[in-house]
């Protein structure tokens, strides 16, 4: 089995069975799986940021979610995804700074809610979700399977 373990900002598939694509250190983070049940392709998105706007130069469209999302989809289009036989999931968005009490630095529920935002505005709802809360995350992807699992860090891993 090979990992592939998806950065900050960054897109990765993978079509090969015995692949898991990985997510580690999901915080305020929000991770969006792809997979395609027939053609067993599968990808997943490490979107860091809600809106480009904030970016006048925007060379790194993978970071936010308005960009990232909609490049996600359009790349497992081009890799020969159907979004018929298709879901997404979604994991992460905590709140990081909970504890110091600082509501406006909530920046995982701003993700959590551009990326839905994003979906919905492209035809999609999310199959599963695991976001929110204020615990760091790892989501993995199977391709073989498709089974999508999401832990808290110090918790069980739970399917989606």
């Amino acid at each position: 089995m090979v990992t592939i373990s998806v950065g900050l900002a960054e897109i990765k598939f993978s079509k090969t069975l015995g692949d898991l694509i990985v997510v580690h250190g999901l915080g305020s983070c929000v991770g969006v799986a792809i997979y395609d049940k027939v053609s067993r392709l599968g990808g997943m998105a490490h979107i860091v940021l809600p809106d480009s706007s904030i970016q006048r130069d925007n060379q790194v469209p993978e970071r936010f979610a308005d960009t990232g999302v909609p490049l996600l989809l359009h790349k497992f289009k081009d890799l020969g995804g159907n979004m018929m036989t298709s879901f997404v999931k979604i994991v992460g968005g905590a709140n990081m700074f909970a504890r110091a009490n600082i509501s406006s630095l909530d920046i995982g529920k701003r993700n959590i809610e551009a990326v839905l935002q994003t979906l919905l505005a492209l035809g999609i709802r999310p199959l599963a979700q695991d976001c929110g809360g204020t615990n760091g995350r790892i989501f993995s992807l199977h391709i073989s399977t498709g089974q999508v699992f999401s832990r808290r860090i110090g918790m069980q891993e739970k399917e989606l």
